[in-house]
């Protein structure tokens, strides 16, 4: 289960970049990166068994959780002022769903993830 939903995320951040973050901003392309290293880090725990290093583990899933909250956060404030402005249409319904669902995945692969390596230190 941890394996493919990094997998999908790495997917879903590549193609989550290449088609909707093309001309953003540092922070957001930032936040990209580490979702893509948080999630390349964890897929080599789970095949080699190497956990690696700490800092750069507790930076990257850092920024994936700050990267997944920005995003969901502004999704949820553009949403709520297209439904109070009465302009909902279907691209704006379908980048909200993709942000919240992206966003609902890095959150759950890495709770996911802590878990299992805490689990695995108190064995």
């Amino acid at each position: 289960m941890l394996k493919l939903l990094s997998y999908f995320n790495v997917f879903f951040a590549v193609f989550y970049f290449m088609e909707y973050l093309q001309n953003s901003s540092y922070w957001i392309t930032s936040g990209v990166i580490a979702v893509i290293v948080s999630n390349w880090l964890v897929l080599r725990w789970l095949e080699t068994g190497a956990i690696g290093n700490l800092w750069l583990r507790v930076a990257a899933a850092s920024g994936s959780v700050v990267y997944a909250g920005y995003t969901a956060f502004n999704t949820l404030g553009s949403l709520s002022a297209a439904i109070a402005e009465d302009y909902l249409d279907r691209p704006l319904i379908l980048l909200s769903a993709a942000t919240i669902g992206f966003a609902a995945t890095i959150i759950a692969q890495l709770l996911i993830s802590g878990f299992i390596q805490y689990s695995k230190k108190s064995d």
